[in-house]
């Protein structure tokens, strides 16, 4: 194999490993805004509970 191939599968590769992460990043955010909002909600109805 030559260099130039190495070069390019070592290339698609660190695409590959950088596009997983900011697909996993994208869904974390979602997951901490769900979370937040239900945080806000709870806070609210026992706010108004009192």
């Amino acid at each position: 194999m030559s260099l130039e191939l190495w070069s390019t599968i070592a290339a698609v590769g660190t695409f590959v490993v950088i596009t997983a992460t900011a697909i996993a990043a994208v869904i974390q955010l979602r997951h901490m805004r769900s979370s937040n909002q239900i945080t806000i909600l709870n806070d609210f109805r026992i706010a108004t509970e009192d």
